[in-house]
C-alpha cells in the first residue's frame, strides 16, 4: 500500500461531521479486476479508534513518507511485511496466545471480526457489508462454539444412526 492511499478525511454519519481514515485498496481481494476500493474507518473515540492511531502513528514515525513508496516502512526505509507484522503479532501476544495450539496472524483479524459479529447478533447481510463479501462465503470463517458442534455433532450421529436401522 503506497503512502498517498491513506489519509484522514470527513464523513456525514446521521447529519454529523465525522473523523474516517479513508483507505484506498488498489487491488482488493474480493474484487481483483476493479478499479480498486476506498474504505472507511470511522473513529470510535476509544483505545482502537483508528484516526486517532493513524494521527499518533504519523507524528511518531521516523520515516518520512513519500507517495511513491510504500506506507510502512520500517526505521531503515526497508518494508514492512506481512511476514514481519505477523512476528510481530506474535512477540507482543505471546503471553496471550498459545501459538502451539493456535497460530494468529493478521488474517485472523478477518475470521474474528466474522465470528464476533455472528455471536452478537448481526444479521448475515450485516456482516457480508462489514467484510465486503459479495457471498455467503463469509460463513466459512465464523467460528463456532464447541458446545455447539458437539450438540450438532450429536444430533448428526443420532439421524445418521436412525436412518441406518431403517433401511
Amino acid at each position: 500500500m503506497m503512502a498517498s492511499a491513506v489519509k484522514v478525511s470527513h464523513a456525514m454519519v446521521e447529519g454529523r461531521k465525522v473523523d474516517t481514515l479513508q483507505v484506498y485498496l488498489a487491488h482488493p481481494k474480493e474484487e481483483r479486476l476493479s478499479a480498486g476500493v476506498k474504505l472507511d474507518l470511522f473513529a470510535s473515540g476509544d483505545f482502537m479508534c483508528p484516526v486517532k492511531a493513524f494521527r499518533d502513528w504519523m507524528q511518531d514515525k521516523e520515516v518520512k513518507l513519500s507517495s511513491q513508496r510504500p506506507l510502512f516502512r520500517m526505521a531503515d526505509g526497508s518494508n514492512y511485511t506481512g511476514v514481519l507484522l505477523n512476528k510481530d503479532l506474535k512477540f507482543l501476544l505471546k503471553d496471550v496466545v498459545d501459538y502451539s495450539k493456535s497460530p494468529l496472524t493478521s488474517h485472523s483479524f478477518r475470521r474474528g471480526l466474522a465470528t464476533f459479529m455472528a455471536k452478537s447478533g448481526y444479521a448475515d447481510e450485516d456482516i457480508m457489508k462489514v467484510g465486503r463479501w459479495h457471498s455467503g462465503a463469509f460463513k466459512a470463517y465464523i467460528t463456532t462454539p464447541r458446545e455447539i458442534r458437539g450438540k450438532l455433532a450429536a444430533e448428526l450421529a443420532a439421524k445418521v444412526s436412525s436412518s441406518l436401522l431403517l433401511a
